[in-house]
């Protein structure tokens, strides 16, 4: 039976949409697909295989900044690399900021990137 569905993109939100697109570019090598001007600018990227929209907050509009982890609801974005300690140290010199350096835990090699707008990170080395 094929797939009743497909996934299509990951959307997130930003006071500051541009430097969150900038963000992903510079630091994890994101290409941006397309850029929306207009009264709601949006940025649309590739990152590994994934699509990544993001819109801005309007100056008033009702919107609540990301919870602190760990929280019900999307958690993180995860990625896998084939060594973790050679990307780590290539992200440190595009500026990312790690909650968790390359760790193994049970045997499996993770990290953690703060990314903007509260979005965790993660790097899982492939095995």
């Amino acid at each position: 039976m094929p797939d009743l569905l497909r996934f299509d993109h990951v959307h997130l939100r930003s006071p500051n949409a541009e430097a969150a697109a900038d963000w992903y570019m510079r630091v994890l090598g994101a290409r941006l697909v397309e850029r929306r001007e207009g009264a709601r600018p949006r940025f649309e990227l590739s990152l590994g295989g994934l699509t990544l929209l993001i819109n801005v907050i309007l100056p008033g509009e009702a919107c609540g900044p990301a919870p602190a982890a760990p929280h019900q609801g999307l958690e993180h974005l995860g990625f896998t690399v084939a060594d973790i300690d050679a990307v780590a140290a290539q992200l440190a010199a595009r500026g990312a900021e790690f909650e968790l350096p390359p760790t193994t835990i049970r045997g499996l090699r993770i990290a953690f990137i703060k990314g903007p707008d509260g979005v965790p990170i993660e790097l899982l080395e492939a095995g």
